[in-house]
This record gives C-alpha cells, structure tokens and sequence, in this order.
C-alpha cells in the first residue's frame, strides 16, 4: 500500500482465513500461558510504588473499606479516591472479586487486557485493509503482544495496559463500515478515555492531529467525534469527582505527582529509547525507507512516512504536555508496528510461497514468543530462593497483628493488606492527620528510613524481632519491624 488510505469499505474479504486465525489462537495461547507462568513467578519479585498507588485503592473497596487509599499525596484516606482516573482500579476491584486478593491476581489482570488489545488491533488490521498480507498481520500481533508483555513484566499493576486496550477498542470502532454508527462508536468511546486514563486522552489528541494531517477530509468527522467524545468524557469526570467532593485533589494529584516530578530528563522522554521492540521497528522503517528512496518508490503520503513522523511526533507530543517513560512506549510501538506490516506486505510477497508461509511463520513467531520471556524466567528462578514473596508474607505474619496500621515499605504492601491492615505509604504522609499518626503502631521499612520516619512521625521507635533480607531490583534490601517505645 503506497498510498496513505484506509481502504476498509473497499475489502471485500474483511474475515480472515481459517489458518491465520488457527495460528493467532496458538498465539495468543502461548503468550498467556508464559505470561501467566511468568507472572507467577514474578509475584515473588516485590511490589514497587506505583504497584502500591494503583491497587490500594480497588484493595480497600475490595475489604470493605470505601473506594478510598491511604497511599496518595492528595487527599486523606477518608474521602473518595481521586489519585487517577479511576477506571483501572475499578476493574481491578471487579477482578479481585473473581479471583480474591494478592500478588497473582494484581498482576495476571494486564495479561487479559494485553490479549484483547492485540485481538482488537488484529481485528481492526483487516477490517480497514490497513495490512493486506496475513503473513504481516501475525508478526503485528506479536509485535503487540510482546510489547505489552514488556510493560507487563517491568511495570506489573499499572493502567498502562488497560489504556493500550481502549485504544484497540477506538480503532476497531473506526472499522464499522455505516458512518453514523462509527462517528456514535467512536463519540461512545471516547468518552470514557479520560476515566481509563490522562495520559490516554492526550496521546488521542496528538495521534489524532497526524493522522487528519495524512488523511485530511478522509478522517475530518471521526476527529470531530473523537473531540465530541473527549470533551463529553472531561465533563463526565469532572461531575463524577465534584459529586465527590474531591475535584480540587484530583486535579493536585494529577498536576503535582511528586513521582512526576522525579523523573529524570531520560525518564520524561528518552526512557522508552532503550525498548527493543521499539529499536528493531525503528530499524526496519529506517531500512525499508532507504529501500523505497532508491527504488524511488518512497511516498510522504504513505504509511512508511506515517511511522517515520510518529517516532519524533508522539514523544515530543507527549513530552509538551507532561513526560513519556518508558511505561508509554505502546504509544509509539502500535502505530509503527502497523505501519512497518503494512509496509512489508509487497516485500514478503515474493519471499515466501503461500503453501511454505504459514508452517515457516508460525514457527518464527512462537520462537520469538517463547526466547524472550525464557530469558527472563532463567533469572527469575536463579533467585527464587532469595526473591520468593511467601518470605515476606511469613515475615508480616509473624510479626504484624491483625488490624493494625501499619506504615509499610511497597516491598510488605501485599502481605500487610492481606490481613485487614490499614496501610499507610510514603507519600500518604504529605496529607496525614495527627490522629492518624497516633494510629500507626509499627513500621515495616529498611533501617536506613527510620530516622527520617522519626522526625515526620515525631515519635521514638525500637526495634521488634529479626529483620528480613529480600532481593529487590536486582540488589539485596534489609526490612526491619519497628514499634513504638
């Protein structure tokens, strides 16, 4: 496809064959079986931050204690939680149901969502025809699925994922052929952009912008719905948290996130540079324009352009109106992972026979599947005895009693929280009450933090029992249990 055209009411096969679709389940299968596996195994590697900060609050409305955290800067743990959009922790909380609380089901939730976000995007790959050859359809969804399998692993509990699918959703809503329907779809959709996530409406306001500078009058009304969508969703959240009374800590969570402002200038917009996915798509493109530049085939209006435009476009974008870490490089990698397949299609035409593709393929992408997560479980079970999270969950029995509040380094989090415990986390002690202060009877943290404790807690405390040595991020980290003198 050399021209820049989504030619969705022109494909008259808009289904795909009984062999891709045979393979996409084998995908599919074997990404949530070692996604799974792997989550298992990283549930003994410790909760970091943001962990803590997204769970806490669909942890307390799961135990009965309110939509509310006492693990955010902003706000008391008496009012409505109002850290983020609230979407992803709502759903969480729905899961939770299901499964119960702990590490694993925290953490195997993005491993739904990751498959549904490549099935949508697959889906909506061959209803707009936006990439003809099945051979490059099922390298897009592994490309995909790799990628949220990178986020899944690094970043674990976060809406970074759930975010990724409600855009899979919005391009497959762009797919309905009858107009009204897709600009109603695509208005319906868009309005719950803001409740899944701020960063998720910016990046539909800046993807958006170059796509209309590509598609011009082709794309004119879905923008507008879009905006429709967007501007009807920031109505609707701004209701939603007034009803509540916490508008005003919404809006300083959001703008004065104390983890925001620790980013690095790496981590506000170079942090995903170091993604491999990332690299090898940007390679591929690179090579592929040189490839289209001396054959003088290249195009500005193609999709070969539109990736190229996107690798600067949506970092800077997002950089403009906040940061773009590493946890958002989905942004940059699903519209150029399209665009590379949609690219590659002639050139795989006369690489492989039909009858060779599908047999040859399904082995590539299932080695690919499978090298890079193997990777990660040698050195998961390399320090299984030294990472294993039932120590922690051990440790915190032994020491903690039920129902008491605890402040909690995110290694201890889980194990705590699974007591009935009321947690309390770093930041929380930006908003704390003297009387809830005086509640806190013991503190799990590393030694190096009680002094400081101390002074913002303006009491004295010893120590109780033996302290616990854990692997956490790749060093050693001692927990000690400290109580009041």
């Amino acid at each position: 496809m050399n021209k820049m055209q989504i030619k969705c009411f022109h494909n008259h096969e808009r289904t795909a064959s009984r062999s891709e679709i045979a393979i996409v389940i084998i995908i599919l299968f074997v990404f949530l079986f070692i996604s799974l596996a792997q989550v298992f195994m990283v549930q003994n590697l410790s909760p970091w931050q943001d962990e803590v900060m997204f769970i806490d609050p669909a942890a307390n409305l799961y135990f009965g204690n309110g939509f509310t955290s006492s693990a955010w800067f902003a706000q008391t743990k008496d009012k409505f939680w109002a850290g983020y959009t609230p979407l992803y922790s709502f759903f969480l909380y729905l899961w939770m149901q299901l499964f119960g609380f702990g590490v694993y089901t925290a953490r195997s939730f993005n491993c739904l969502l990751a498959a549904t976000c490549a099935l949508t995007i697959w889906q909506a790959a061959i209803r707009l025809n936006l990439i003809t050859s099945a051979i490059n359809r099922l390298i897009l969804i592994t490309i995909l699925l790799l990628q949220l399998g990178y986020i899944i692993y690094q970043k674990q509990g976060r809406p970074d994922v759930l975010m990724a699918s409600f855009a899979g959703v919005a391009l497959l809503a762009y797919s309905v052929e009858l107009t009204k329907i897709r600009y109603v779809l695509l208005s319906c959709i868009c309005v719950l952009f803001p409740f899944a996530g701020v960063a998720l409406s910016a990046y539909t306001v800046i993807l958006s912008a170059l796509v209309i500078i590509y598609l011009r009058q082709e794309f004119f009304k879905e923008f507008i719905s879009i905006a429709i969508g967007l501007f009807v969703g920031f109505i609707c959240i701004y209701i939603f948290y007034s009803v509540n009374g916490v508008w005003d800590d919404f809006i300083i969570s959001i703008f004065k996130n104390p983890t925001i402002l620790l980013f690095s200038q790496r981590d506000k917009i170079g942090g995903f540079f170091g993604n491999r996915i990332f690299q090898i798509l940007v390679i591929l493109c690179l090579a592929l324009v040189i490839y289209k530049v001396i054959k003088g085939q290249f195009k500005w209006l193609s999709f070969l352009s539109f990736g190229l435009v996107a690798i600067f476009w949506i970092p800077l974008g997002m950089r403009l109106v906040g940061a773009f870490p590493s946890y958002y490089s989905w942004m940059v990698v699903v519209p150029l992972a399209i665009c590379v397949c949609s690219s590659l299609d002639d050139q795989f035409r006369t690489v492989l026979s039909h009858r060779l593709s599908f047999p040859i393929l399904g082995t590539i992408l299932n080695l690919c599947m499978i090298i890079s997560p193997y990777l990660n479980f040698i050195n998961l079970v390399s320090q299984w005895h030294t990472s294993n999270y039932s120590y922690v969950e051990a440790f915190v029995e032994k020491n903690i009693k039920e129902n008491e509040w605890v402040y909690s380094d995110p290694i201890a989090y889980f194990a705590a929280k699974k007591r009935g415990i009321t947690v309390i986390y770093k930041y929380y002690l930006n908003v704390i009450t003297s009387e809830e202060k005086e509640k806190i009877s013991v503190l799990i943290i590393r030694p190096e933090e009680l002094s400081l404790l101390q002074d913002q807690l303006g009491v004295k405390w010893h120590q109780h029992g033996e302290s616990l040595t854990i692997r956490y991020k790749e060093k050693f980290v001692e927990l000690g249990v400290y109580r009041r003198k």
